[in-house]
């Protein structure tokens, strides 16, 4: 009985222990409206058109640090 109590907890403790909670590893993407990316007055690039999302009847760009 001893010996099961033992695995459950050492198996427990392993599996709190194993979890990924390294900060920074995820990446956060900013999508603006392209009106308003028109408006703001940048051309469209290539790499602009390729990174496109379309969400509803709405055209979402990615935006780039450059753009904040």
């Amino acid at each position: 009985m001893r010996q099961v109590l033992f695995g459950i907890i050492f198996l427990l403790c392993c599996n709190v222990f194993s979890q990924d909670t390294i900060p920074g590893k995820r990446l956060s993407r900013t999508y603006i409206n392209i009106k308003t990316y028109k408006e703001k007055g940048d051309p469209l690039t290539k790499q602009d058109t390729i990174n496109f999302m379309i969400e509803g009847n709405d055209t979402l760009v990615l935006c780039n640090k450059r753009f904040y």
